[in-house]
Formats: C-alpha cells, sequence, structure tokens
C-alpha cells in the first residue's frame, strides 16, 4: 500500500500476485505429490477425504488470489464492493451446496469452494480493471494453474505400489518442479 500512489504500482502489484500464483502452484504440486506420505501425519480414519486436499488447495490459490487483487477497492477506497463481492461468495457457496453436496457429497462441497473463490476473484478482476487497471498477467497466471492441475490429476493417475519408490519419484518431481519455478522466477526478476 505504501507503493499505492506511485505510477509503477499497477505493475508491482500485478507482479507479485503473478509470482503468488507461482509459489502457490509449486506448493500444491509439492502437497499433492507427496500424500502417499503426508497422510501418515493424520489420522488413519481421515485418509479417505485425502480426496479434497487438491480441489481445496485449487480453492484456496483461487482465495489467495482475490485477497491479492483486492488492492484496487483498498486504494481507490470503494471497500463496499469487498462487502459485495463477499456477500456474493457467500450465496454461491450456500447454492452450490445444495446443489453438489447431495450427489457428490464432501467432494461437491471442495468443488462449491474452489467455484465460489473462482467467482469472487473473477469479480474482484472485472470490477478492478474499471476502477484500478492493473495488468495481471491473466494468460500466463490460467496456463500455470492448469499446467498444476494437469501435474496433480496425472499424479493421482499413476500408481507407484513400492511406497520407498513412490516417495522417490514424487519427491524429485517435487523437487524439479520447484527448481525449474526458482530458476524462472530468478530469470525474470534479473531481467527487470
Amino acid at each position: 500500500f505504501s507503493k499505492a500512489s506511485d505510477k509503477n504500482s499497477p505493475a508491482l502489484f500485478a507482479r507479485v500476485n503473478h509470482y503468488f500464483v507461482l509459489l502457490a502452484c509449486v506448493i500444491m504440486i509439492g502437497i499433492c505429490l507427496n500424500l502417499d506420505w503426508l497422510k501418515y501425519y493424520v489420522d488413519p480414519e481421515s485418509w479417505e477425504g485425502l480426496a479434497i486436499v487438491p480441489i481445496l488447495l485449487l480453492g484456496f490459490i483461487f482465495l489467495g488470489i482475490y485477497f491479492n487483487m483486492s488492492v484496487w477497492f483498498k486504494v481507490t477506497d470503494r471497500t463496499y464492493y469487498g462487502t459485495i463481492i463477499t456477500i456474493i461468495g457467500a450465496v454461491l457457496t450456500i447454492v452450490f451446496n445444495y446443489l453438489l453436496i447431495p450427489q457428490y457429497g464432501i467432494i461437491g462441497s471442495s468443488i462449491a469452494t474452489v467455484l465460489c473463490y473462482f467467482s469472487m476473484a473473477a469479480l474482484c478482476y472485472f470490477f478492478g480493471q474499471r476502477f484500478y487497471p492493473i495488468p495481471y498477467s491473466i494468460g500466463k497466471d490460467f496456463l500455470l494453474l492448469v499446467g498444476a492441475c494437469a501435474i496433480v490429476y496425472l499424479n493421482m493417475k499413476i500408481e507407484i505400489p513400492n511406497i520407498w519408490v513412490s516417495i522417490g519419484v514424487r519427491g524429485f518431481a517435487s523437487i524439479a518442479i520447484a527448481l525449474t519455478a526458482f530458476l524462472l522466477v530468478r530469470k525474470n526478476i534479473a531481467q527487470s
């Protein structure tokens, strides 16, 4: 906020959001690729609910994007938009839960969370571009999210029966993805 009056602040806000999406995707991938051993840190009775972890992590990424994008209504003193978007999010949560839980159970509730937070982020972006345009890299961020979801989905489809081999392969993949992200960020920071 201390940089809000700076003419370069919209570009800074966009870059912060982009790096947030990148880091959040790396964290989501790291957690989801390693659920086969991370699950031992929770009660075995909770293991059947692990299927919702990737879905909820995606939802929380959208919530983080919303928080990053909400800077516009704080800077322009239009905080009432935050209230409006939050109320819309609450209504969507109730509607989506009502529609999805009877058919899909906790998976439906998780999907409702993603849809709610995505809608809130989309509304925040739409109104924000009208009152305080910020050049978000929507295309790149979308590709990051799709790529992260594809990696998580493929991970769920590949079964490695030996836990130690699984830990090794998925741990190596997690480190490789994190290192690639770090090198991309470092390269981008060096160029700017």
